[in-house]
């Protein structure tokens, strides 16, 4: 049975549904949230502070998502507890808005960069990274909420990786129009619906700024097992959404050393 997210608001609930596979970088609440902010990228950030709820258990990738790009949430609600939400908002007159394929045109459009062949050393690797981040033009005068945070990050791959995949991807944040949208996620949601499997071992991840709770999540969750997966940072990030990840707790972030 497919794992069923909603979130109701005055006139309106918001539900999305998800049946998730092992390894999969995608949940229910996932699902709901980007799905909100394709449908209503104007209302998403006032919306989305209201109570999610939501069927599937809780985990790392869904909580994660919920402290950086919503608010409230309760996991493990039953699916009769939902059903009863749902028709207690239909005797209200409530529009029911399903937004479980509404977000996946956003993850598909993200713009990514190919090659099949890497830079070879760390340097090498924070230097093109910042190089792509020069090259993109920022207004000042934009308020910080009206522009995607300036964050770039490549995911490398090992020589061998088991599928028909070498090489590697580079991607920027894309997150004023997708408060999920960050540059890790969209590398590692990307690499899941090209391939549909965990990410190979001795994989790296380069970013320009630490990983905040909602991607070193993703990061992990993409992985067999925590030793899969190195990431290399830029710069540290002083804020509360990039304190005590998971990706700490296992030791597999690494500052870079220049």
């Amino acid at each position: 049975m497919a794992d069923i997210a909603v979130l109701s608001e005055p006139g309106r609930v918001f539900l999305a549904r998800h049946s998730a596979q092992p390894f999969e970088p995608m949940t229910a609440t996932l699902a709901l949230i980007q799905g909100i902010w394709a449908v209503d990228p104007k209302m998403a950030r006032k919306i989305l502070r209201t109570r999610i709820y939501a069927t599937e258990s809780s985990t790392l990738l869904a909580e994660g998502t919920i402290r950086v790009a919503a608010k409230r949430w309760n996991a493990g609600t039953s699916h009769s507890e939902i059903e009863k939400l749902l028709e207690e908002a239909r005797t209200r007159g409530s529009e029911l808005v399903d937004v479980t394929g509404s977000g996946k045109q956003a993850r598909e459009s993200a713009h990514i960069e190919f090659s099949p062949k890497a830079p070879g050393t760390d340097s090498d690797w924070m230097t093109q990274l910042r190089d792509r981040l020069d090259a993109v033009p920022i207004d000042p005068l934009l308020p910080r909420f009206e522009r995607s945070r300036a964050v770039a990050a490549a995911l490398v791959l090992p020589d061998d990786t088991g599928t028909d995949e070498t090489g590697w991807a580079v991607a920027l944040n894309q997150n004023v129009s997708n408060r999920t949208l960050h540059a890790e996620m969209i590398l590692i949601e990307n690499w899941w619906r090209r391939q549909g499997c965990k990410l190979p071992a001795k994989t790296r991840l380069f970013v320009t700024l630490q990983c905040c709770r909602m991607c070193a999540a993703a990061v992990l969750h993409v992985c067999e097992n925590p030793g899969d997966i190195e990431v290399i940072y830029g710069e540290p990030d002083p804020g509360p959404m990039a304190a005590q990840t998971m990706l700490q707790k296992y030791g597999r972030e690494l500052p870079y050393l220049k």
